[in-house]
């Protein structure tokens, strides 16, 4: 029997639209511990990098311990009020459903266990479709680091072949692993930001995967 290879996709942005649940939550932390709110524009700028890195990179004269509160604020009112913004991307579901029995599904996020699985209930993605979920605490180094994908490799006992994401720290983690990168236009990078880092592929969507895989484009 043929091992089969796997397939890492992002979660925020490449499966699930979650940017306004991420920003609202966000904005709600900053506010709670006496922080300046942010634009949703420049908190979504940020995004592709774990919840701890954006908060010190908006406050770097912040204590360790607001930036740790910060955080731990954000999750909460992310799993108890604005993960309900989020949505499957139109055509995920379909795509993985068409590629699933010839790849193994991993999700690798920089986004913690809990607002992981919160968003794919949020998006109707059964938890029990992929193979595996790592998340930015089981690693030492997040995206773009190439940690989750080892870890992906490690728990499914195969090679990682597609890295598909929709920023260029899914690209450079793709690339750091060895594995082809797949850059999606369906999240928070423009394709001149997705273009920069060099994927092997630029499709539009998770929808179009399926043709990519099996060489029909």
């Amino acid at each position: 029997m043929v091992k089969k290879a796997a397939i890492c996709l992002d979660l925020d942005g490449t499966l699930v639209s979650s940017e306004l649940a991420h920003v609202k939550a966000f904005q709600e932390a900053f506010t709670k511990n006496g922080y300046p709110k942010k634009s949703d524009k420049e908190i979504s700028a940020k995004f592709g990098i774990p919840a701890m890195q954006i908060v010190n990179e908006f406050f770097p004269k912040a204590y360790p311990k607001d930036v740790i509160q910060i955080v731990k604020d954000k999750t909460h009112f992310f799993v108890t009020d604005t993960y309900r913004y989020a949505k499957q991307i139109p055509g995920v579901i379909e795509a993985l459903n068409e590629i699933k029995d010839k790849f193994k599904l991993a999700i690798v996020t920089n986004s913690n266990m809990e607002e992981a699985k919160f968003l794919l209930k949020a998006a109707k993605l059964p938890e029990e479709f992929f193979d595996d979920i790592v998340t930015v605490e089981q690693v030492k180094k997040p995206k773009p680091y190439a940690d989750v994908i080892k870890k992906v490799e490690k728990d499914l006992n195969t090679n990682v072949l597609y890295v598909v994401g929709d920023t260029v720290y899914d690209i450079k983690a793709g690339q750091a692993a060895g594995a082809k990168t797949v850059a999606v236009l369906s999240g928070h990078h423009s394709s001149e930001q997705l273009s920069s880092a060099n994927p092997t592929y630029v499709i539009e969507s998770v929808a179009v995967l399926p043709d990519l895989v099996f060489g029909r484009i």
